[in-house]
C-alpha cells in the first residue's frame, strides 16, 4: 500500500482527511483542566475553542463512520476494501477522541 500524500487524499477523500488532521490537532493541544479559562490570545482556542469542537468532531467521526457502512453495503471488491479502511480509521479515531477527552470533562465538571 502506498502511503503518500496524495494516495491517502484519493483513499479518503478531502473532508475525510481536514477531519482527521482536525481530530489530531484537538487530541495534541488538548487543555489542562481549570477554573478560569483564559479569553485572551491563541490560548482562548485551546481553552474554549477544542473543548466545545471536540464532541462536535466525534459525533462528526460516529456520521461518517456510519456513512460509510451504508456505502460498503452496496459495493463489492476493492470499493468495499476502502470503505471498510475509512470506517476502522473514522472509528478508531472516535475512540480515541473519547478516551482522551472524556477525563477532560470529568475533571472540569468536578471542580466546584
Amino acid at each position: 500500500m502506498n502511503l503518500s500524500l496524495k494516495s491517502i487524499v484519493v483513499e479518503f477523500g478531502v473532508l475525510r482527511v481536514a477531519l482527521i488532521l482536525a481530530a489530531l490537532f484537538s487530541l495534541i493541544f488538548r487543555p489542562v483542566p481549570v477554573l478560569d479559562p483564559n479569553y485572551v490570545g491563541w490560548h482562548m482556542v485551546t481553552y474554549l475553542i477544542l473543548p466545545v469542537m471536540a464532541p462536535i468532531q466525534f459525533m462528526l467521526h460516529m456520521l461518517d463512520s456510519l456513512m460509510g457502512l451504508v456505502m460498503m453495503a452496496d459495493k463489492t471488491g476493492s470499493e468495499r476494501a476502502r470503505y471498510r479502511r475509512i470506517v476502522i480509521t473514522q472509528f478508531t479515531i472516535a475512540l480515541l477522541m473519547l478516551a482522551y477527552w472524556i477525563p477532560y470533562f470529568i475533571a472540569i465538571n468536578a471542580k466546584p
